[in-house]
């Protein structure tokens, strides 16, 4: 076993199964961009995929992190970790962001992706178009959410390498503010009767230096 380092970056990684295709369960905070996982999981799992993505948008100008957003029957019945987003709910999307980031909401991924491309497919395709840009050649986005898909077959969810997602990971803690968002332990959602009090899936917070 051996240190590889990232392009670019002090940062090494271990250079075991780098290149092995797995599943991308756990870290769909970061391609929204996806951060780092590689086990199904209730949550799902990349929709990191997601700030790069709403990143660019921003930066562009024709979004705002004010900008409202619709909830959709489809990011409605979304399951998995969830902030429970009610059918033509709006919420701007800086709430969106930070239930994404801080529960892992799966709703809320797909509410943002709907939103920005329109379907749920197109914004897959941009994520898959993404990846390539950055050279994750083993990476294939099927879902923006990462949530294991209906048949149970590993081939047919989103997968990706562990290099893939340090690619990922660097591009998303030096291009956006990705930080802000996942560096916070807890944080409300939906004030009011159904208020919802969110704490960081990351449990390492606050506890590593």
């Amino acid at each position: 076993m051996k240190i590889i380092k990232l392009k670019g970056s002090d940062t090494g990684i271990v250079d075991e199964h780098r290149e092995r295709p797995q599943p991308v369960g756990g870290c769909k905070e970061r391609q929204h961009i996806g951060l780092p996982g590689n086990v199904p999981s209730k949550g799902g799992g990349h929709s990191a995929g997601l700030p790069d993505l709403v990143h660019d948008r921003l930066r562009r100008g024709d979004l705002t992190l004010q900008t409202p957003v619709t909830t959709t029957a489809e990011a409605a019945r979304t399951g998995g970790s969830q902030v429970y987003l009610a059918e033509k709910e709006v919420f701007p999307v800086e709430d969106l962001l930070h239930a994404l980031m801080i529960a892992s909401a799966n709703d809320a991924s797909v509410a943002l992706a709907i939103h920005l491309a329109g379907s749920r497919e197109a914004f897959v395709e941009r994520m898959n178009t993404r990846a390539r840009e950055l050279g994750m050649t083993q990476t294939i986005f099927r879902s923006p959410h990462g949530l294991p898909p209906s048949s149970r077959r590993i081939e047919d969810g989103d997968l990706t390498s562990p290099r893939d997602l340090a690619t990922l990971s660097l591009q998303l803690i030096r291009e956006t503010n990705i930080l802000a968002y996942t560096s916070v332990k807890q944080r409300t959602f939906r004030p009011g009767p159904k208020r919802i009090d969110m704490v960081n899936h990351n449990h390492l917070l606050g506890k590593v230096a």
